[in-house]
């Protein structure tokens, strides 16, 4: 649910094509330990093709999904979709990032609205934007005496 709109707005679990998740040992570590060593997140359901993390995300095999839509005609990277988490502690999350072979979109960059964030790549190119928590922003907004 997101905070912001007070409980109005639900989000709905999100679903991420990739390339496999099925037999081959090294790809699913790939997928796999990126998402929990970066993001904490763990297999909450297994279903072979597709396995459900928590928080809702979905990864699905580029093989079912073909199936799923009646097409071969699948593409990787056209930077247009992006997962986007927050993070209450952004300066220890991109110290966490140092430790791992990480390929960005964009360095750490403060948007207008003085939140900072930084977009990666999803080892299948998808983007990924982890922004500092926005009652972070508003917090330093109150501390430095600025009100609505």
């Amino acid at each position: 649910m997101f905070s912001g709109c007070r409980g109005i707005l639900k989000i709905p679990p999100i679903g991420i094509i990739i390339r496999h998740i099925g037999g081959n040992f090294n790809i699913n570590l790939i997928f796999f330990k990126f998402y929990k060593k970066i993001f904490g997140l763990h297999v909450v359901t297994d279903f072979g093709a597709n396995k459900t993390l928590t928080g809702g995300l979905s990864l699905q095999t580029l093989e079912t999904y073909k199936d799923f839509i009646g097409t071969n005609e699948i593409s990787f990277g056209g930077n247009n979709f992006e997962i986007y988490f927050e993070e209450d502690d952004f300066d220890s999350f991109i110290d966490k990032l140092q430790n791992y072979d990480i390929e960005y979109v964009h360095p750490v960059k403060e948007h207008s609205w003085e939140q900072l964030v930084v977009r990666l790549y999803y080892p299948d190119k998808h983007i990924i934007e982890v922004g500092e928590n926005i009652k972070v922003v508003c917090r330093r907004f109150l501390d430095r005496g600025m009100t609505a």
